[in-house]
Formats: structure tokens, C-alpha cells, sequence
């Protein structure tokens, strides 16, 4: 793994000025010979209400959202993106099912609770949008962060369902019913085995009454399964939800965690949530491994205006 690790390629799709103030930064190992896998890695997708409008109005749907960028992911061994909200058909606001199917944005969450999609507060999105992730060359996505329970229990349940059944991996949720499916999601690529494991620092208040999202801070789970996973893989890559939103540094506990994920045998940790990017660095373990972490990637695709929530890796 020590080896694997520092042949890890990060491709980050950015734009603006946020790391003017960065160094370069460079891994001794890495222009040894073996196998280089690159991994293209986006941030926060937050489909407003105009995105979704958009994406259900246009033939390429929600492709259309981010098709620029298309020749980038498909260039890249494996493509991640932090699929912020559920993905929950006939689900509405309140949780209760609906023969509602119909891709049309409806009201706000804190007005009526018969919308089936809507956009903040409680966002939640047609089905079509995992078959477009998948046709544009998405390999995995992470489904823990604040918004994962906007449609509640239900609303987890039907986007793990969806995800499942079209094929896309995903990692830091699991079935209400099904307790013992592990956080984690193993791809494999070139002959090497990659662990991802997601989490996040809550649900915006809403009760996790079944256990259906991973935590980042609640008893040290999130560096025990990577203890676990760095047996079984080649390389572990931790994708945290965390931070304070549009801040541009990373605070104290962002800091403290992604050490002792990496200290625990974590190759990389990918952040999101801030909405802005975040700086990244090399850390170097207590074992002598070099590890890269970037503490938020930023926004890939939201309704959000300023520059700083536009600019994004």
C-alpha cells in the first residue's frame, strides 16, 4: 500500500484563484515506476431549484448541467462526486410516499409537505439524475452529508434503492432494514483495489432514528473501519462532510481528523460542505507514509452565486 499510495493521481476540476498561495506539492515516490491510477474528484453537487428545472426541461437532462467538463472525467481511471441530497421518487417532504412521479420542481419543503422535489432547504431529485452521473463516466459517489435524511428514512432508503439497481456505487448510507451492509464501497481498477469511505458531521437536525448515516465524529468508527480497510485494499480514500460552510480555511477539528484518519491508514481524505474550496497539503504519518488531503473541493454544481461558491476542484 505505502507504495500504491504515493501513485495515486488526483485530478481536480478548478477554476479561480484559491491556491495562488499554495506551494507545489511533491511526493518522493512519484515518479517510480508501477501502476498510476488517476482519480478526477468534484465537489458538492446541489441541484437548486433552477438546475433541476433545467435538467428536467432539456433532452441531456441533468448532463447538461456540467457537460464542459465531460472529456475531463472520462480521461480519469475513476470519477467521484459528493451527490449532495436524496434521489428519492414519489417521496415527499414529510416522508410519506406519493404517486407524484413526474419530474416537475415543486414547493418549498417549509411551505407544504406534498412536494416531491424541491431545492433548499430539503432538497431532493428525480431518479434521472443517477443515470446521467453514470453516462458521464461517475464511478462512485458519496451519499453522507447534512442533506441526507431530508426525505427521511424513506427517502434513504429509495436512494440507496435507485443507486443500486442502476449501478452506481456509493458509500456512507445504508437500508434502514439492512444493518449490517458496511459503510465502505470497494472499486477496483488496473488490478488495484480502492476502499472509499464517506461520512458526515450530521443530518441538519434531523433524527437519525435508524443508523442509516455514518458520522464523522462519534466514537472513533470512521479510523477503526479504516483500520479494517486498509488490509483488504490497496489504498483507503476517506470523503468527509465537515467544516464550516463558506469559510475558506479549514478548522481545528477538520485538521485533527484528517491526521488521524490518515494516521490510521488513510491514503487520502477528500473533503466537501464549505461550498468553497478549502486548501489542501501533504501530511506526512507517524509511519513515514506520504498522504494528501484537501479539506472541501468546493461546489461542481449548485444555484449558489458568488464567485467563492462557483470556484470549485
Amino acid at each position: 500500500m505505502k507504495t500504491f499510495s504515493s501513485l495515486l493521481t488526483f485530478a481536480f476540476l478548478f477554476s479561480g484563484t484559491a491556491f495562488a498561495q499554495n506551494k507545489d506539492l511533491r511526493f518522493s515516490k512519484a515518479c517510480e515506476e508501477g501502476t498510476s491510477v488517476t482519480i478526477s474528484a468534484v465537489g458538492d453537487l446541489l441541484l437548486h431549484g433552477g438546475l433541476q428545472r433545467q435538467a428536467y426541461s432539456n433532452k441531456d437532462g441533468f448532463t447538461s448541467l456540467w457537460s464542459e467538463v465531460l472529456p475531463y472525467l472520462e480521461e480519469a481511471d475513476i470519477s467521484y462526486a459528493n451527490l449532495e441530497g436524496p434521489v428519492a421518487d414519489g417521496v415527499q417532504c414529510n416522508g410519506r410516499a406519493s404517486q407524484k412521479k413526474k419530474a416537475v420542481v415543486g414547493r418549498d419543503c417549509r411551505k407544504t409537505g406534498s412536494s416531491v422535489y424541491t431545492s433548499y432547504p430539503r432538497f431532493n431529485y428525480h431518479s434521472r439524475l443517477v443515470k446521467d452521473l453514470l453516462d458521464s463516466g461517475f464511478d462512485i459517489v458519496s451519499t453522507a452529508n447534512n442533506h441526507s435524511l431530508d426525505r427521511f428514512s424513506r427517502g434513504a432508503d429509495s436512494t440507496i434503492e435507485i443507486l443500486d439497481q442502476e449501478g452506481l456505487p456509493f458509500t456512507g448510507t445504508r437500508e434502514s432494514l439492512n444493518q449490517d451492509r458496511p459503510w465502505h464501497r470497494l472499486t477496483t481498477v488496473k488490478g488495484k483495489t480502492i476502499a472509499w469511505l464517506s461520512c458526515t458531521y450530521g443530518t441538519n437536525g434531523i433524527p437519525d432514528k435508524k443508523k442509516q448515516v455514518l458520522h464523522c465524529f462519534r466514537g472513533g468508527e470512521v479510523a477503526r473501519i479504516i483500520g479494517e480497510l486498509k488490509n483488504i485494499s490497496d489504498a483507503v480514500i476517506v470523503t468527509p462532510h465537515w467544516g464550516y460552510e463558506y469559510q475558506l480555511k479549514p478548522n481545528k477539528r477538520q485538521r485533527q481528523y484528517a491526521q488521524s484518519w490518515l494516521d490510521a491508514g488513510a491514503a487520502a481524505v477528500i473533503g466537501a460542505h464549505p461550498h468553497v474550496v478549502q486548501p489542501w497539503e501533504k501530511y506526512i504519518t507517524k509511519d513515514g507514509r506520504e498522504t494528501f488531503v484537501i479539506y472541501s473541493l468546493g461546489n461542481f454544481v449548485s444555484g449558489q452565486s458568488s464567485f467563492n461558491k462557483k470556484a470549485t476542484l
